[in-house]
Parts: C-alpha cells; structure tokens; sequence
C-alpha cells in the first residue's frame, strides 16, 4: 500500500508523471491498426482494426509492464513503522 502513496520510487510512480509503457503501446497498436490503410496487402488488419488494436494493446503493454516489474522485483520494498503504520 506504500508504494501506492510514495510519490518518489514507489511502484506507480511514472516517469514525469506519464506512463510510458502506455504511450508506446498506444503508438504501436494505432500504426498495426492503421497500416492497412496505406499498404493494401494488410488491408483485414484495418478491416478488422478495433479487434487488431485491442489484442495488440493488451499483449504489448502486458509485456511492457512485465519487462519493468522484473527490473523492481527485486529492489528493497519499504518497511512499515511507527510513522507510516
């Protein structure tokens, strides 16, 4: 519950205040799901864009975020006290 208030280093604490992993994933699967319009041999992708989008979204930032927590798995997690209990 700590990490969720700790505006410093805590779990959800974001980069300048965006999500980056969400940026990026929202880039990429728009462009998956565009692509098709430019290039005429992935036309089903843009036919069938919202379900291309909302796969590739789910996959990609699950992968993200699994990328990420394993780099801070490992780091030292913060100890209740007195002061914060």
């Amino acid at each position: 519950m700590n990490a969720l208030y700790d505006a410093k280093k805590g779990r959800y604490h974001y980069q300048k205040g965006f999500n980056i992993n969400a940026i990026v994933t929202t880039i990429i699967a728009g462009v998956i799901c565009l692509i098709g319009n430019f290039i005429p041999m992935l036309k089903p992708l843009y036919d069938m864009s919202w379900f291309v989008g909302i796969i590739t979204a789910f996959i990609l930032y699950t992968l993200l975020e699994l990328r990420q927590s394993k780099r801070t798995l490992f780091a030292k997690s913060p100890t209740l006290n007195e002061e914060n209990s």
